[in-house]
């Protein structure tokens, strides 16, 4: 019987995926965040996101982070609510010190099944 629950258990999460709630797949299509670091220390962010047709807002929040201290600061973030299944975001800032950075966007899905939240982290850049 304990075979069978584990075999259950690996199957579920192979189905649904590493991380994932079942609830995720019901409303979003795609998400994608990137982030760039000129050699002139301008940070450089884009986000994409579709939703399926039953979303009605995407809220968008958009965290810029240096490394220091050994932990994750924010310098400046940004908010954006669009009325569609469909946003781009983008944003520059320029950079006052050489370091470790990164972007941590937060997408919340509203649809007519409810609220999805995600929480993406770009790749680290340095300058």
């Amino acid at each position: 019987m304990k075979k069978i629950l584990t075999y259950a258990m690996v199957l579920t999460l192979l189905l649904i995926g590493p991380g994932a709630r079942t609830a995720e797949a019901k409303m979003v299509v795609t998400h994608t965040v990137k982030f760039t670091i000129s050699s002139k220390k301008e940070a450089s962010i884009s986000v994409y996101a579709t939703a399926t047709s039953s979303v009605k807002n995407i809220q968008t929040i958009s965290y810029l982070q240096q490394y220091k201290d050994k932990k994750w600061s924010t310098i400046t973030s940004w908010s954006k609510v669009v009325y569609s299944n469909k946003t781009t975001f983008s944003k520059t800032h320029s950079l006052s010190k050489s370091g470790r950075y990164r972007v941590k966007v937060t997408l919340r899905y509203t649809g007519s099944s409810g609220i999805e939240e995600y929480t993406i982290y770009s790749a680290e850049r340095t300058c």
